[in-house]
This record gives structure tokens, C-alpha cells and sequence, in this order.
């Protein structure tokens, strides 16, 4: 591996704010961010709460793109100007302030321990070569299977979501259902499990080497958007994590689903999606299918 895949810059956190258990404050220095923007680096988080260890990372460019347009403020310390924020240490989303109901700037990336952050260190870097990027590119368009529109229109009324009272667990939530309340806590079973199924009416296949990715970011943690039909997208397991770490390959899964579905989230911050510059212009046809899906729930 070369030097620009392996400069990764981390900032570690102890401190949870008083009043707000689930953000955590922190400073970047700002000419260490620059450093590792220009080496198209990685720059990492971890946060030690209560024993436990959550890990986040992504490119230095995105953040400090972010810190940018949202004005982040700067203040003076021991290495000079720093950015300072807000980290939830629960699911990487980073705020401005800890004022409640604020829209996050940006939201990290989970890593999933050592592996699976190298391998997306590695590719990070390969990205920056336009004739890797437009094979990777064609590559996902090729091998993503995607559920007919049918089966999101099916839901068309009843919220879109297949199973409308789960969502994702975040860290330090356990799996299952939350006493008191109509709401069921989940790893990724249930959207994969649901475009499995699918898969199998209506490819006629198992897809058993393939994992279940969601198209927005930060939407498995919503019951309205979890298990969404267009929301989902199956992708070969070995190209999974480029849904989470590589802007590029979310950016033409955005541009396909909505080409697809013709549907966003709904969140004042989600645009409607502009087609990327690199767009593939061959993906796999959708089987034709009847108007109507039987209820497989």
C-alpha cells in the first residue's frame, strides 16, 4: 500500500457534553486537516464512552468541505486554529452546535474493524485514477439488483416501508424490540431478508454472496425509510462497503434509485439527485413483472 492510502489522521475523545449524553466535543486542527486533504487522505474518530469504543472515518475532503460550507467554528489552541464540534458518538453524525433538532453537517462513516477499513483506504485511493473509477463504476452498475418498481409501488399508501415499525440499532442500542414501544430494533435482517426474498420471486435466484446496502445515508435509523424498497439495493458483498465509503458509487446509486422510483426521503436537507458526469449508461434490465405483488409479509 503507497503513503497517500495509508494516511490516516485520528482525533480521540473521552468527553461527553453535560446535558447532551450523546454528543461528545471535539477540535480538529485545521492545518492537520489540510495536511491530509492534500494526500487525499482519511481522517478517523474514536470515542471511548463509558468502556466502550465507537469508530467512524471519513475522507478529510468531504469533512472539511462540510466545516466549510457550514461555517464550523474555528478557535485558537496549543497547535494553532482548530475547528471545533459536536460528534454523536452513536452513529457519526457531527453538529455545528448541541442545540437539539439541528440537521447534522455530515455523518461519518462506521468502520468494521481493521479489514474493512484498509480495504476502503486502498480503494479510496485507487479512486483518484479515472480508469479505475469508471471500471468500479461499471462494475456496480452490472452486478446491483434492484427490486422492480413494482414492489415500491405496492407500498404506495401505506409509507413505503415494508415493515414500517423497525430500524436500524444504533451503538449502544441492543437488537429487538423496545419495551414500551411499537418499534423493533435491527442489524440489516429485515431489508435483507425482504430483498432476499425478492431476489428469489422474482430473479429466481438466492443471492447468497450478496448484502443488502441502503441508498440514503442515516435512513436504516428511521422506520419510515428501513426497509423501504427504494431505498435498497443488493450489491455483491465484496463491493458493499463502496455504498458506505465511496462518494462516487453513492452518487450513481442516488441517481439510479430515484431514475428507478422516481422517490426521496423525506427531508427538507435531500435534494433530488443530479446525474454524476460518470454515470454508467448500462445496467441491468429490470424483469418485467405483473402490476400487482403478492403480500409476502
Amino acid at each position: 500500500m503507497n503513503k497517500k492510502a495509508e494516511y490516516v489522521v485520528t482525533s480521540e475523545t473521552t468527553r461527553v457534553e453535560e446535558g447532551r449524553p450523546d454528543l461528545c466535543w471535539m477540535d480538529i486542527n485545521v492545518g492537520k486537516l489540510n495536511r491530509c486533504c492534500k494526500v487525499n487522505g482519511v481522517y478517523s474518530f474514536r470515542c471511548d464512552i463509558g468502556g466502550e469504543r465507537y469508530d467512524f472515518c471519513t475522507k478529510a475532503c468531504e469533512l472539511k468541505d462540510a466545516f466549510v460550507k457550514k461555517d464550523v467554528y474555528k478557535k485558537k489552541n496549543k497547535g494553532g486554529i482548530a475547528y471545533s464540534f459536536y460528534l454523536d458518538y452513536r452513529n457519526g453524525a457531527i453538529y455545528k452546535s448541541k442545540t437539539k433538532g439541528l440537521p447534522p453537517i455530515i455523518t461519518l462513516n462506521p468502520v468494521g474493524g481493521e479489514k474493512y477499513q484498509s480495504g476502503a483506504l486502498v480503494l479510496s485511493e485507487l479512486l483518484g485514477q479515472t480508469k479505475c473509477l469508471e471500471l468500479l463504476v461499471e462494475l456496480v452498475a452490472k452486478t446491483a439488483i434492484w427490486a422492480p418498481p413494482v414492489c415500491h409501488q405496492s407500498l404506495v399508501g401505506k409509507g413505503y416501508a415494508k415493515y414500517p415499525n423497525v430500524r436500524r440499532k444504533k451503538n449502544g442500542e441492543e437488537k429487538g424490540k423496545v419495551p414500551g414501544e411499537n418499534i423493533r430494533l435491527d442489524d440489516n435482517t429485515y431489508p435483507n431478508r425482504q430483498m432476499k426474498e425478492m431476489g428469489k420471486k422474482f430473479y429466481g435466484t438466492n443471492f447468497k454472496d450478496y448484502t443488502t446496502c441502503h441508498i440514503w445515508e442515516e435512513t436504516c435509523y428511521d422506520t419510515r425509510y428501513h426497509t423501504c424498497f427504494a431505498n435498497l439495493v443488493l450489491l455483491p458483498s465484496a463491493l458493499a462497503s463502496l455504498s458506505d465509503f465511496c462518494p462516487e458509487i453513492k452518487a450513481i446509486l442516488k441517481y439510479r434509485s430515484y431514475e428507478l422510483y422516481g422517490w426521496l426521503p423525506e427531508d427538507g436537507e435531500i435534494k433530488k439527485p443530479r446525474k454524476p458526469k460518470y454515470y454508467p449508461n448500462c445496467w441491468e434490465a429490470v424483469p418485467r413483472v405483473a402490476s400487482g405483488i403478492d403480500d409476502e409479509s
